[in-house]
């Protein structure tokens, strides 16, 4: 049918604004028929996917309906996907406390106390408010800063659901690839994991900006890509990480309209991270600072060769969603031989062959292939201040691929002959992952619990044996505490934290001789450790140098002015020198800023006894 110069007129004028389904609808005439005008008029310009004969899926259209209707049509669906996240992070909503958490929550809980707790990082403050209504809920209990974390790992599965519809016509798509990102173990650290969360948190918010700006390049409206930069602006706020957030709609724009075109949509995307870059160029010398004081010295002083490091990432990335056997919170096993490295490379290899054919066979595919790779470029910068890699860090990026691999699992149960054996591999595939989440949970359960399975994956970290030291100690096996210490020291000489650790086990053990030396190694690479000056005082209190101790506390309380313990030992200190009332005051001042100091209290009962 020949079309009218009035309907030629509305496709030219429409088709980069509205789907083809819609405009044939509008204007009463076949689909065919519109994209046979844009075809034949607009062969130069880069088309939505769904116009392109070399894409094996088009691109849907969805249909429009109210968050209420939604719900009623899915909600059997959001369930089992709520239910299988309930069973798989069961068993770790009761873990303890682990590595980050204690300095994030237990070593700052006076500061929790106080609502200007809120006020001390405000760029990232939707963290700092959860932590502060946990614990005015629950103090210090693990369970309720964690329940954040699953309520954002749920709000992540349900978003994935909601999102695969507009990439997919395969009705099992969105629950298919919305079960992969519930059940996978290598998203376990983002979700038990208390200080991992942010991961979690950020992709809720990311997911939810990009919704909306699919929403908005369906329907062009422009409160929808207000509410986009809006969750583009909270995820920022959560971690900065994801300032490649436009990356990821430049490639969409690309693969599936003319971004040479459309590129004022994404503008604002740009703008806003190239802001937030200025801000976090300015707290670089913090990351380093932070890294080295936790033994992370070859952070931001070594550069890494993109060659080696960027193949070794992507593929262990890749090896960990496939074959996930070596979770661990340290990925340190990266000093590689010739062939372990061309295993990794030759991964590295097949993922950049894979991803360049599904341009030219099916840009869907693209696309999500290369979102996996977008969002892992923040953490692969060769200065050294990320992991090479870490489990956490690719918690956005797999959803990628389990959009690939769910494409095929789809595209099998759709075949009728095998139909029953995907259904069967689909089956076996969620039950096993499922079951090696449960188990790996059960290493975030405890800190010895972490440790341990650290220490076997990742026994050339300095910080996996300085913490194994601590487990040892707890245990009383006084002599693999102190062997694990001093691998920490061999491996990073320059590693503050393993110095202290076993200082302070020779100050329990009464070896003063050995402990001294290596509080003052501490000080020398941190002087900012208060709890070394804090030990060397006792030690020359022990040995009645009473004014070496008073000389030590006084630089411990200069470092940390507010530490009641420390008030509480300088009055003893001051007490056998016969300085009675500053001892007195010191106890006061200790009962003031810790009102639960019972020695504070018995000291200052005892002195005023004696008036």
């Amino acid at each position: 049918m020949a079309l009218t110069y009035s309907q030629k007129r509305y496709i030219q004028d429409n088709y980069q604004k509205i789907s083809s389904e819609n405009i044939a609808k509008t204007l009463n005439i076949s689909l065919d028929d519109v994209n046979n005008h844009i075809q034949k008029f607009y062969n130069n310009f880069n088309k939505k996917i769904k116009l392109s004969h070399n894409s094996h899926e088009a691109l849907p259209e969805v249909i429009d309906i109210s968050f209420q209707n939604w719900i009623k049509k899915h909600w059997i669906n959001l369930l089992i996907l709520l239910f299988f996240i309930l069973i798989v992070y069961a068993n770790g909503l009761m873990s303890d406390l682990v590595s980050d958490d204690i300095p994030a929550i237990v070593d700052i809980e006076k500061q929790l106390q106080s609502p200007s707790y809120l006020t001390l990082n405000p760029t990232f403050f939707p963290r700092a408010i959860q932590y502060f209504l946990a614990y005015k809920i629950g103090g210090v209990t693990p369970i309720y800063y964690r329940l954040f974390n699953i309520f954002f790992h749920i709000g992540t599965v349900w978003m994935v659901y909601a999102i695969v519809p507009f990439f997919s016509r395969k009705k099992l798509m969105p629950f298919l690839v919305a079960s992969l990102v519930a059940v996978h173990p290598i998203m376990v650290e983002s979700v038990t994991w208390i200080s991992g969360g942010i991961y979690a948190q950020t992709a809720f918010s990311i997911l939810i900006s990009f919704y909306f700006y699919l929403k908005y390049r369906q329907s062009g409206s422009r409160r929808l890509i207000l509410l986009s930069l809006f969750f583009y602006l909270l995820a920022l706020t959560t971690s900065e990480k994801i300032i490649i957030y436009p990356g990821i709609l430049f490639v969409y724009e690309f693969v599936f309209y003319n971004v040479w075109k459309t590129w004022p949509r994404i503008l604002p995307y740009f703008v806003i991270s190239f802001v937030w870059l200025l801000f976090i160029m300015t707290r670089v010398n913090d990351r380093i600072q932070y890294l080295e004081q936790i033994g992370s010295l070859d952070f931001g002083k070594n550069v890494y060769n993109p060659l080696e490091q960027i193949p070794t990432a992507v593929a262990t990335y890749l090896e960990l969603i496939f074959w996930p056997d070596k979770l661990t919170l340290y990925h340190s096993e990266f000093r590689l031989n010739l062939y372990q490295f061309f295993y990794l490379a030759g991964i590295f290899l097949v993922y950049v062959g894979v991803t360049i054919y599904t341009y030219f066979k099916n840009k869907t595919l693209f696309f999500w292939l290369t979102l996996f790779f977008i969002t892992l470029i923040p953490t692969m910068n060769p200065l050294g201040l990320s992991w090479i890699a870490a489990e956490r860090y690719v918690y956005l990026g797999s959803i990628g691929v389990y959009f690939f691999v769910a494409y095929f699992l789809a595209k099998l149960i759709d075949t009728k002959k095998y139909q029953a054996v995907g259904y069967v591999l689909v089956s076996f595939i969620l039950v096993a992952l499922s079951v090696r989440s449960i188990v790996r949970n059960i290493d975030w359960q405890t800190q010895d619990n972490l440790w341990l399975a650290t220490g076997k994956t990742s026994p050339s970290d300095p910080k996996t044996h300085n913490n194994l030291g601590d487990v040892y100690a707890r245990r009383g096996d006084w002599k693999k505490s102190a062997e694990e210490f001093a691998t920490a020291i061999r491996i990073n000489p320059k590693y503050p934290d393993a110095y202290y650790n076993l200082g302070n086990l020779y100050r329990t053990l009464k070896k003063y001789d050995e402990a001294m030396p290596l509080f003052e190694r501490t000080l020398a690479l941190n002087p900012n450790v208060w709890q070394a000056h804090q030990n060397i005082a006792v030690i020359n209190f022990e040995r009645g140098d009473i004014v070496g101790a008073e000389s030590h506390l006084k630089k411990a309380l200069e470092i940390s002015p507010e530490n009641s313990t420390l008030h509480s030992n300088l009055g003893i200190v001051y007490y056998q020198l016969n300085k009675k009332q500053e001892a007195l005051n010191e106890f006061q001042l200790a009962v003031q800023l810790e009102p639960k100091n019972e020695n504070a209290k018995a000291w200052i009962q005892k002195m005023l006894s004696e008036k």
